[in-house]
């Protein structure tokens, strides 16, 4: 059994990081069309900017399924300081954290909620793109 939410919050740090929104947004549009559907889940959008040196260029400013907000750093202030006032101004029931650069499948969001069950958390592991392969990254080895 799931726990019911209204509201995920996905929270992304970015430094230097206009490169990455059209990805990031492009990749939290579809998880959110999906969780909707599903599920009836909003779905909010947090970019802690922590280069304060450059505004954030929002690919897509009225995203259709999700709400985008953009927090900034008045100083930079690290990756993990970044991700607590993240944290401390989101309105989800259920947090997830993405850094710039990752990259999630169309139902990522879905299947973490699903998998999360009665639990208070839920940890996932990832792959390394290499020339040839996908590595995994931490071995329970």
């Amino acid at each position: 059994m799931n726990k019911k939410v209204s509201k995920i919050s996905v929270i992304t740090t970015l430094y230097k990081g206009n490169k990455y929104i059209e990805q990031l947004q492009k990749m939290i549009e579809k998880n959110a069309e999906i969780l909707r559907k599903q599920y009836d889940i909003d779905v909010e959008y947090i970019l802690v900017n922590d280069f304060p040196d450059e505004d954030v260029i929002l690919f897509d400013e009225r995203p259709l399924n999700y709400i985008v907000r953009v927090q900034n750093n008045e100083v930079n202030s690290g990756i993990h300081v970044s991700r607590i006032n993240g944290i401390k101004n989101s309105d989800g029931e259920l947090i997830f954290i993405l850094d710039q650069d990752d990259k999630i499948e169309k139902n990522y969001l879905l299947s973490q909620y699903e998998n999360l069950g009665d639990n208070d958390v839920i940890v996932c592991n990832g792959y390394k793109e290499l020339d040839n392969y996908n590595k995994v990254i931490y071995r329970d080895v």
